[in-house]
């Protein structure tokens, strides 16, 4: 959105020199991408300009965010300095590779144990009957599916389908609304990896993830999986659920002294993916294209972007894909929740 790039260039304007654009060199790129390296998240941007923020010892922004802001300097070069040497200032500079940032660490199983043994999860805790139902879900969902958060936060009722018996989140771009454009996925074009197609696992629907969709069903506004949350103004659906996840943590004593930035909801998504990953190659049978099947089920790019994007597939393959996602297996006691 227009706020959004606003908010953004204004970043920008905070961490470059105040130079002529004629003037500006690969020296200039360089110190910009070192930069975003540890710019941390969330940091307002009038706090910036004081020079102080680099020793602020709080987590950077995600690689994705980084790329996104040198992209937007490159932009602005190129679209100011038309007929000049572009290359010659942006150089051979590029924002360092990485899948969805290194800075999170995964869940311990004891401190998962302690994140599903809550009092969100008790029925005689006080605040089971305040919760509100993604309280309850998105972390289970995040364990099982390691889908992002506001990909689930956005989830519609009709996204949760089945095929032949398989029951599978459809994680798609299609709006309830063709004027009102509630749905944002990572990556760029049609055939992003992030749109993609996930089964339940076995565990969620033991403990009753399927009798929760068929509640939300009913009604006639009964279109969005969680129903009480709203959009931001940058079109997300998570703010919500991040704060209170992290004050949850926070509660559970999770989240204090050195886990204090680096234990989030995210954190789930890497718990699942070392479990597909342990899951897969521990089997006793051989798994046909296990490194593929897991790409996809995570939503990264397969090494062949090409074939990638040339691959269409349809809810026939969530059969072979669901033997791979229900060998995700911790050693976490949740039949209290059966």
């Amino acid at each position: 959105t227009i706020e959004q790039r606003e908010g953004e260039l204004g970043k920008l304007c905070a961490l470059l020199p105040e130079t002529p654009l004629q003037q500006f060199s690969e020296d200039i790129s360089k110190q910009l991408v070192s930069d975003l390296s540890i710019l941390p998240r969330n940091f307002p941007t009038e706090r910036l300009k004081t020079k102080q923020w680099s020793k602020s010892g709080k987590p950077a922004i995600a690689v994705s965010t980084q790329q996104k802001y040198f992209d937007l300097y490159r932009e602005v070069i190129e679209f100011s300095l038309i007929g000049s040497d572009v290359e010659a200032i942006l150089g051979q500079v590029e924002v360092k590779s990485s899948e969805d940032g290194g800075s999170y660490e995964p869940f311990t199983d004891k401190e998962l144990s302690t994140i599903f043994n809550g009092c969100v999860y008790l029925a005689e805790c006080h605040q089971h009957n305040k919760r509100k139902e993604y309280m309850y879900w998105l972390p289970l969902l995040g364990l099982f599916t390691g889908m992002r958060l506001n990909e689930l936060c956005q989830l519609h009722v009709a996204d949760i389908k089945q095929y032949q018996g398989v029951w599978y989140f459809d994680n798609n771009l299609n709006f309830h609304d063709p004027n009102v454009e509630d749905k944002q996925l990572k990556g760029k074009g049609g055939k992003r990896a992030s749109i993609r197609l996930v089964p339940i696992h076995d565990e969620l629907i033991r403990i009753g993830f399927i009798d929760f969709v068929q509640k939300q069903r009913i009604g006639d506004n009964a279109h969005m999986l969680f129903d009480r949350l709203t959009m931001s103004s940058r079109g997300k659906w998570y703010k919500e659920p991040s704060r209170y996840f992290s004050q949850y943590l926070e509660e559970l004593g999770v989240k204090e002294g050195e886990n204090k930035h680096t234990k989030v909801f995210h954190s789930l998504r890497h718990n699942f993916i070392t479990a597909l990953t342990k899951g897969c190659y521990g089997h006793n049978k051989l798994i046909n294209d296990a490194h593929e099947k897991r790409k996809r089920i995570i939503g990264h790019s397969l090494p062949d972007e090409v074939t990638q994007g040339y691959t269409t597939l349809g809810a026939e393959i969530v059969q072979a894909w669901k033997e791979v996602i229900d060998l995700v297996d911790y050693d976490v006691n949740l039949s209290h929740l059966y």
